[in-house]
């Protein structure tokens, strides 16, 4: 994927990265305002990152820079490459969290919270804290960890 952005003005202390990996990049570090290097990148990098679930590459340049495409694909360095992991998200898991419209919410307990997401095991009907909306089968929930109501959907 080619991610084109708008530069108007070359801020001359800000330094290219030729390169992140989607591996060994702490998402962290873009949420922190200290550390954040990434200034303006940081939606366009965790976009970027998301995208690379699926194992696609994709390269953020300056689309205000002439023959940009040309440049992008003689594989000259300008701009910044996510490399995706070499795991990537099974093709169904991929229909799933990108195809299907959501019909509600699940709040689930953290024994739930858990086995999903650390042990990948499937919910139980035990976990359940609470159900908002209406469902049917196949239906897509955002699941949400219970009494917090923290988002756990995504990563």
């Amino acid at each position: 994927m080619v991610y084109l952005i708008r530069i108007l003005k070359d801020n001359t202390s800000a330094k290219l990265i030729a390169t992140i990996s989607e591996d060994k990049f702490d998402r962290r570090v873009l949420r922190d305002s200290k550390k954040n290097i990434f200034r303006g990148m940081t939606s366009k990098i965790d976009a970027a990152l998301n995208v690379s679930k699926y194992g696609i590459p994709t390269i953020i340049a300056n689309g205000m820079k002439a023959k940009i495409i040309d440049k992008i694909f003689k594989y000259e360095n300008v701009g910044t490459m996510i490399i995706p992991n070499i795991r990537t998200v099974k093709s169904r898991k991929q229909w799933i969290g990108m195809g299907l419209k959501t019909a509600g919410k699940l709040l689930l307990d953290d024994g739930a919270i858990d086995a999903i997401i650390s042990k990948g095991k499937s919910l139980l009907p035990s976990g359940i804290q609470s159900i908002e909306g209406r469902f049917v089968k196949d239906n897509k929930s955002n699941v949400f960890q219970y009494p917090q109501v923290k988002s756990i959907q995504g990563d």
